[in-house]
Order: C-alpha cells, then sequence, then structure tokens
C-alpha cells in the first residue's frame, strides 16, 4: 500500500470527489480524519469506510472560519501528533455576472475556495512539519487557466489558489512539506449535476470542453492526489496536474476552428 499509516486530513469530504479521494486514501491504507460542514454526509462516509475496516474519524467544519481550523488542528495533534498530508478540497461554485455579483457572494466565495487554503497551511503547519515528510494538496480547478463568462467570483478565487500553493511551496520546501494542486474540468459529481442542470447537460458541456470527449470521474481525481502524497512524487513540488483532457490547453483554438 502506498500510504500505510500516513495520516490524511480531506476537507470537503463528506460526498462527491471528496469522498472519492478518502475512499482512495483509505484504500491504500492511510489514517484518514475527513472534514466537512454537512454532518450527515460527513457521518455517513467515515460510517462507511470504518465498516470496511478503515481508520477514519470525521470533523464538522465550515472551512472559511479560522476558529475551525484550530479545532482541526488540536484533533489532529492530540489524535496522531503529525499529519502527513492535507488534502484542501472543500469548495463552492458560482455561476452569475459579475454585475450582478453582491459584495457577500463575492466574499463567500472567496473566504471558502481562496482564504481556506490559507488557513490551512496556517495553522496545520506545526502537525505537517512533525511528520518529516509531508504533502499539501489543493484542489483547483481548470477555471484557474483560462477565462470564461459568469464565473468571474469562481475563477478569482481558483487563480488565487493556484498562485497561494506555488508561494506556500516556496516556503516550506525547507521543512520537506511539498505543495501541489490539481486542477479538474467537469467531474460527474452531485454538485456538479445541479450547477448543470443534470447528467445530460454535464456530458454535454464537458464534450464541448474537453477534447477527449468524457466526463471526469471523481475516482481519476483521487488517483492523481494518492500519487502525489505517495513516495512516487517526492521530487514533484509546486507543480499543477490540470486533468481537462486538453481543454484548457487547446480548446479555444477548437472553437476558432468551427467559426
Amino acid at each position: 500500500m502506498k500510504l500505510q499509516d500516513k495520516v490524511t486530513f480531506i476537507t470537503g469530504a463528506g460526498a462527491g470527489a471528496g469522498k472519492a479521494i478518502a475512499e482512495a486514501f483509505a484504500a491504500e491504507g492511510a489514517k484518514v480524519i475527513l472534514g466537512d460542514i454537512n454532518e450527515k454526509t460527513l457521518g455517513a462516509t467515515v460510517k462507511e469506510l470504518q465498516e470496511k475496516g478503515c481508520e477514519a474519524s470525521g470533523i464538522k467544519m465550515d472551512v472559511s472560519k479560522e476558529e475551525d481550523w484550530l479545532k482541526a488542528c488540536n484533533f489532529i495533534s492530540e489524535k496522531y501528533g503529525i499529519l502527513n498530508t492535507l488534502v484542501s478540497n472543500a469548495g463552492i461554485l458560482l455561476e452569475k455576472k459579475l454585475v450582478d455579483t453582491t459584495f457577500e457572494e463575492w466574499n463567500r466565495v472567496i473566504s471558502i475556495n481562496l482564504s481556506a487554503g490559507f488557513l490551512a497551511a496556517k495553522h496545520l503547519y506545526p502537525v505537517l512539519k512533525a511528520s518529516g515528510n509531508a504533502s499539501i494538496i489543493y484542489t483547483v480547478s481548470d477555471a484557474s487557466e483560462m477565462g470564461f463568462p459568469d464565473y468571474s467570483a469562481y475563477g478569482a478565487s481558483k487563480c488565487g489558489l493556484k498562485g497561494l500553493a506555488k508561494y506556500i511551496a516556496a516556503e516550506f520546501v525547507h521543512d520537506n512539506i511539498r505543495v501541489n494542486t490539481v486542477h479538474p474540468g467537469y467531474i460527474d459529481t452531485p454538485m456538479m449535476r445541479a450547477a448543470c442542470g443534470g447528467v445530460d447537460s454535464i456530458q454535454g458541456m464537458d464534450l464541448y470542453k474537453n477534447p477527449l470527449g468524457r466526463i471526469l470521474k471523481p475516482e481519476e481525481v483521487a488517483n492523481t492526489m494518492v500519487f502525489l502524497a505517495s513516495d512516487d512524487a517526492t521530487n514533484i513540488d509546486g507543480s499543477a496536474i490540470v486533468m481537462d483532457g486538453g481543454g484548457s490547453s487547446f480548446v479555444a483554438v477548437s472553437v476558432l476552428d468551427e467559426r
């Protein structure tokens, strides 16, 4: 097993891609701590993992609140003393024109998608450093690689998170804490289905934006993160792995060709 006995904390782990990440890490032998704002889905996922014989625990938390990160740090410190991997995955999506976006909506997206990344690294730094060889993985988005209408707040938060991760990587490198980002395109999750109006709509959008012509599975994102957390990736630091079938690289050319 690639992650045997490695202590891992995953936010947004109650459902969707976060749940798949937790399952993948646990399957590789990690001791997983799940954080989520939804106590019901969080409890159900923790129970599922425990019933499979995995070491799993849960923390109800709002990633935009500093006191909840302090609570998470205390929990991890008291239970394990160290943290080998942090997967900062929790996030929200806002599809709205810039001129119609309220300042309150803007601040909410930034606080959950970007500021939480700062709080995570700041407060979990001591337990990450104590492990002697740690990894931070941020779930970003291919929205940080391009620009398109109606997602200004979301795109700005993800662009900021991508940049923040590089600076944290530079600052933490001498503590043997690697920091990398994963940038998925459309993932077949309940949140994305709801945002796109159903599975048929999300598949249609992905065919447009993803030259490989298929929707991304949560398990694919999870497996990439397992790799980044493992000893197979000990020389990968400050990197961004984009998982959108080439969409952010050359979809613009395809669109122009269709004109």
